[in-house]
């Protein structure tokens, strides 16, 4: 087992044990050895975002889309630290670039009526369901 794997392991433990403080440490000392690990970005933007420190989550999570323009989570989530620090429209044009995504590339066997949308990180804010149209 590789050392990024060690580390992205006691992250996850850390996480799974609800310290995301020391989770962040951990997929930060991957990123210092291999700044474009999508894994550890992806999960580092989750805790920022967790923490209310959405400005820094979105710059994770741009970071993920350099590499992977179409990367359907970061977008989302992206768009969820746009809507929570007021930038609605700028979310809003992350959420029409995955709706497009969603139904020029639908899921093997088709898309569900109804796709489930989670806020990664605490919110008043219950889950969404945002139904699906194919009129999109």
């Amino acid at each position: 087992m590789s050392e990024i794997e060690k580390l992205l392991e006691e992250g996850q433990r850390s996480l799974n044990l609800d310290n995301p403080k020391e989770a962040l440490s951990f997929y930060q000392k991957i990123l210092d050895e291999k700044p474009s690990h999508l894994e550890a970005l992806m999960k580092k933007g989750n805790i920022l975002g967790r923490f209310g420190r959405f400005d820094e989550a979105i710059i994770t999570y741009q970071k993920i889309l350099l590499q992977e323009k179409e990367n359907l989570l970061a977008l989302l989530n992206k768009g969820l630290c746009h809507h929570n620090i007021g930038q609605y429209d700028v979310a809003i044009e992350c959420f029409d670039i995955v709706l497009k995504m969603r139904v020029s590339a639908p899921t093997p066997g088709g898309p569900s009526p109804r796709h489930r949308v989670r806020w990664p990180w605490p919110s008043t804010a219950s889950p969404v369901a945002i139904p699906y149209s194919s009129d999109v």
